[in-house]
C-alpha cells in the first residue's frame, strides 16, 4: 500500500467529538470519556485527517506555514499519527 493510499484511508473516529479551544482543540472520546488537548499544530492534523488530506498535503502545509524542516516535520506527523491511531482517535478506513 502506498504512502497516499494509507493517508486517505485514514479517518476520524465518529464517537470522537472536538471542540475549539483557544490555540488547539479539546476531544472527548465517548467510549472511555477520556479529554484530550490537542495543540494548534496538532488540531491542525486532527482537521487534515477529517478533510481527508495526505500526508504530503499536510506536510506541505505545514511547512509553508511554519518554519520547520521538512525531515523533521514528516517524521512529527507520523508519529503524532501513530499516536493518535494508538489512542483511538483515529482509525484506518477500509479502502
Amino acid at each position: 500500500m502506498s504512502e497516499q493510499q494509507m493517508a486517505e484511508g485514514l479517518s476520524l473516529r465518529e464517537d470522537v467529538v472536538a471542540c475549539d479551544l483557544q490555540g488547539g482543540k479539546a476531544l472527548l472520546d465517548l467510549r472511555t470519556s477520556k479529554y484530550i488537548k490537542l495543540n494548534e499544530t496538532a488540531a491542525l492534523i486532527w482537521q487534515w485527517i477529517g478533510e481527508h488530506k495526505t500526508r504530503d498535503e499536510m506536510l506541505a502545509a505545514m511547512v509553508e506555514t511554519y518554519d520547520v524542516d521538512e525531515a523533521e516535520c514528516r517524521a512529527d506527523i507520523e508519529s503524532l499519527i501513530g499516536s493518535m491511531k494508538e489512542a483511538g482517535l483515529i482509525e484506518e478506513s477500509a479502502a
